[in-house]
């Protein structure tokens, strides 16, 4: 990504009134991950490949309920709302809040960051992401992370605007552009994520879409 922003920036295509480059992330929460030092750009895969070797024996699935990975001897603490993958396969469920049942703030397309507020409560048992991890830390350190909620998005914020990112001048490397077919996996569009694998009416419409007759062109 970064080596594509410099081509452009080299080449007049990026200025103050147009930018030419958006990524589109296929997880959500990867930038606002790359922005806290949460998820390293260059350890990312090391990680997965440790996961696949089960090279951990405490994992923590924060609201992941997409991993693809053989348990074995992992000890498996799941922190999410909808109860899907993740859950299954873990020792130990703390019920969290859905991003709909908590004030929170989210990286945009454009690298911004945006203020939700919630629509909900969370229901029984389920608390706020940041009051599970304050008293898990109150609970092991004898010490919360923080008073409040608004101390934390003031350290938030305090973070953002002290490790902002500085530009790196470096040379464009040559590529060799090959030409290729691409070949894409079949996607489970009714399924896609945990909130729709939880829907009772998306799953109504993959039913649906299942029982309509074939007509030869459905490829």
């Amino acid at each position: 990504m970064k080596n594509s922003k410099n081509y452009l920036l080299k080449n007049d295509k990026i200025s103050d009134d147009w930018n030419a480059l958006n990524i589109l992330s296929k997880n959500s929460s990867t930038v606002g991950s790359y922005d806290l030092n949460v998820l390293s750009k260059n350890s990312s895969f090391e990680i997965l490949d440790k996961l696949e070797n089960n090279s951990f024996e405490v994992l923590i699935l924060f609201g992941q309920d997409n991993l693809k990975f053989e348990k074995k001897n992992e000890f498996i603490i799941y922190i999410g709302s909808h109860g899907d993958k993740g859950a299954n396969i873990a020792d130990v469920i703390l019920p969290g809040a859905a991003y709909t049942e908590q004030d929170g703030y989210f990286t945009n397309l454009e690298g911004k960051l945006q203020k939700a507020y919630k629509a909900s409560y969370p229901p029984g048992e389920a608390k706020e992401d940041w009051q599970i991890i304050n008293e898990l830390s109150s609970f092991i350190k004898r010490k919360n992370l923080y008073k409040d909620k608004n101390q934390l998005i003031d350290s938030l914020v305090n973070y953002l605007n002290l490790n902002k990112k500085n530009e790196i001048d470096f040379k464009v490397p040559e590529y060799n552009f090959k030409s290729e077919k691409i070949i894409t996996e079949e996607i489970d569009y009714y399924h896609s994520n945990v909130i729709a694998r939880a829907s009772k009416t998306m799953s109504e419409c993959k039913n649906i879409r299942m029982s309509l007759p074939k007509t030869g062109t459905d490829n």
